[in-house]
Order: C-alpha cells, then structure tokens, then sequence
C-alpha cells in the first residue's frame, strides 16, 4: 500500500512538473502578430493526421505480417512520437499566434470585451491542460503504456480559433 502512494506521489508530482514547462513555454514565447490574411486562411484540421500517428491498429497489422519482429514496432513507435512532439510545436506555435490575435483584438476594440478575454484565458488554460496530457501520454507510451488521444487538443485549437475568427470583424469594423 505504501509503494502505491510513491508511485502516486511521483505520477503527481510529474504532472505538476510537465504542467509548468507547458506554461512556462506558453508564457515565454512572444510570437509576432501574424496578419488577417493568415487568420482567414488558417485551417487546424491540418492537425488532424496527428490523431493517427500512434493508432494501435496499425501496430496490429504490422503485427500480422509475415516477418514481423518486435523491434520494427518499437523503431516505428518511437519515429512516430517523434513526429508528435513536432506536431506539438507547430500546435503550440499556432495556439500562440491565434491568443496574441485575441488579446490585440480584445485591447484594441472599441467595446467592451471582457466576456471574450475571459473566454480566452478559459481556451489558454484548456489548451494547457490539453498539451501537458498529450505530453504525459507520451511518455506513458515510451513506457509501454497508455495511448495517445490528441482530440481535445485539436479541439482546443480550433475552437480558439472560431472564437478570434468571430472576433475579428467586430474589431476590423470599429
């Protein structure tokens, strides 16, 4: 029982530790503001294909070939989280250009936008949380365990980005 609460003990204090990196790399970075052009264009189903990259049923399938040996799923495994800590950067490059859009938007609009402002330190947060979990999947599954849902960060993302999109006319307007 006792080995239990280390054990406990240490996941919490991992989670604590990833959480804080998480927001102290969204604190530090400062992106430039990207134009309207960009925030008319951007698209975060391009994210998409990150939710397939650890899928369990393509380790099956690689499983069932002929020729199969445990170390080709390991190798392709572990080239795969790599190709999600990339994904991770742009998403959190993207996240960060559309909250600095947000907050300019909200400081330079003529009414009242404290509701929005509120809403997006809501976004900031659930993206946040979204990242650190990703991240903490990530080493579950560099462990041997766990999988890897990557939905709600996406999710986070495109609903930030509805949300500065709905925005931007209002403020373009005044």
């Amino acid at each position: 029982m006792n080995s239990l609460w280390i054990v406990a003990g240490g996941v919490g204090i991992a989670l604590l530790i990833a959480l804080l990196a998480s927001l102290g790399k969204l604190v530090a970075r400062q992106g430039e503001l990207p134009g309207p052009e960009w925030l008319l264009s951007y698209r975060s189903s391009r994210y998409r294909p990150m939710e397939r990259l650890l899928r369990e049923s393509d380790f099956r399938f690689l499983a069932s070939e002929p020729g199969f040996r445990p170390e080709l799923a390991r190798r392709l495994r572990a080239s795969r989280r790599r190709i999600l800590r990339q994904y991770l950067r742009l998403v959190r490059r993207d996240f960060d250009r559309l909250y600095t859009v947000g907050k300019t938007l909200v400081v330079h609009s003529a009414e009242d936008r404290s509701e929005f402002a509120a809403a997006l330190l809501r976004q900031r947060l659930t993206f946040l949380y979204a990242v650190t979990a990703v991240q903490v999947r990530l080493w579950l599954d560099w462990a041997g365990t766990g999988t890897i849902d990557v939905r709600g960060l996406v999710d986070a993302l495109e609903s930030l980005r509805v949300q500065v999109r709905q925005l931007m006319p209002v403020a373009v307007g005044a």
